[in-house]
């Protein structure tokens, strides 16, 4: 048995050798060369491509004393369309930058010899496809209003148009100018509110980046109404029912109004603080009003709830669920059939402050409006009744019967 395995490991050095010297004749033989001939390198083996949106890394196995010659082609193998050619030296790798977006490519690579006494080799070839680049980047929510769109993108990429598309309307180009290049943004105004957008930035006619957004939905598409009294059916109005009951009562709180037009707006309003412990509804108001835009049922303008400011019973309202940054106008009707010097305020608070004031006596056609006013930061608005400068009565009295809040023209 020992005279066997020492046969036997004879016999594999001997393979072994033989194998070596194949490996070592391997650096004077092309086998792609079907003559076998010892004049021509191989190609670069393992030639391969990682894709990462338009940037392409390229490599390979490099072959020793040799430098290459790459040829890049927008298309599949034919090496046709739009071929550039690219001389290396002794590397592995090669990067390519700057390709257009979800675009079919080919790459081919020869080894060429430093020794001009050896040919160079055969090409070796692939084919890839570039993923999508976007230099776009997400806009911040403060970017977004409800007719602009601020977009912003990588600077270091070259751009020169963006194209605005959405379904109904014509799409349309914005060529983009030195200032917008250099600081890598541009404000897309004239919008349609409650619209999905599809932004695209060009190079010439390379695509460099899509961006699809939602321009904010209109604050109101409608005036809102509320009553402050009981009894009112009529459509497109939101009731107050009860002066009794602010919040945390549940009767404290109108949830998502309705405009004129029946339609949801997502603003809520919140009987903050009661009218105090002297208040009271009354339903002794005018049969008739006469005013443009703010047309009342009977039954509207008939009740009201009023209070007194004497002891600190002021009433406090909120509107929640306003966009901060657009304008609102808020317009209240009061009407109380007797006494003279009732002179009510309404204190009008966001980011800014606007006070109106109404004289309430038998009145059939005047408004207090506060105009022009800013939500806060939380989209809140804050309405205060009290007496006004030029009440004369000895509790401050105050009262009102409606309000309508819209957006500012």
């Amino acid at each position: 048995m020992r005279l066997i395995k020492n046969k036997y490991r004879t016999i594999l050095v001997v393979l072994g050798l033989f194998c070596l010297a194949g490996l070592v004749s391997c650096k004077k033989h092309n086998l792609e060369d079907p003559d076998n001939s010892t004049d021509r390198l191989f190609r670069p083996p393992m030639f391969a491509a990682s894709v990462n949106a338009n940037e392409v890394t390229l490599s390979w196995v490099p072959i020793a004393d040799a430098t290459y010659l790459l040829e890049i082609s927008k298309d599949e193998l034919q090496f046709e369309n739009e071929v550039q050619q690219i001389e290396l030296g002794e590397t592995d790798t090669y990067v390519l930058e700057e390709l257009w977006s979800s675009t079919r490519y080919s790459a081919r690579i020869k080894a060429i010899s430093k020794d001009p006494s050896i040919k160079e080799s055969e090409f070796t070839a692939i084919t890839f496809q570039t993923g999508a680049e976007n230099i776009f980047y997400t806009p911040e929510e403060e970017d977004i209003t409800i007719n602009s769109v601020l977009l912003g993108w990588d600077k270091s990429k070259e751009a020169d148009r963006i194209t605005v598309a959405a379904t109904g309307t014509a799409t349309r180009t914005i060529s983009l100018s030195a200032t917008d290049i250099e600081n890598g943004e541009i404000l897309v105004d004239a919008l349609n509110p409650a619209t999905t957008y599809t932004f695209r930035i060009y190079k010439g006619e390379m695509l460099r980046g899509t961006l699809t957004v939602e321009v904010g939905a209109l604050a109101l598409a409608a005036p809102v109404f509320i009553n402050f009294g009981m009894n009112n059916e009529a459509s497109g109005w939101n009731n107050l029912t009860n002066y009794t009951q602010p919040f945390p009562h549940l009767n404290g709180t109108i949830s998502d109004m309705v405009d004129m037009e029946g339609n949801t707006t997502g603003v809520s309003f919140v009987y903050a603080t009661g009218f105090g412990s002297s208040a009271a509804r009354f339903t002794t108001g005018p049969t008739a009003t006469n005013i443009s835009g703010f047309a009342m049922p009977d039954v509207v303008s008939q009740q009201g709830f009023y209070g007194v400011d004497a002891g600190g019973g002021v009433a406090v309202f909120r509107l929640e669920g306003l966009k901060s940054d657009v304008q609102y106008d808020l317009c209240f009707f009061a009407s109380y059939p007797s006494g003279s010097g009732r002179e009510t305020k309404y204190t009008v608070t966001g980011s800014n402050e606007v006070t109106t004031s109404i004289d309430p006596l038998a009145n059939t056609s005047q408004l207090a409006c506060a105009n022009a006013v800013y939500p806060d930061t939380e989209g809140n608005i804050i309405i205060t009744l009290t007496k006004g400068d030029n009440n004369t009565t000895s509790n401050g009295f105050y009262c009102i019967n409606a309000m309508r809040l819209s957006l500012s023209k």
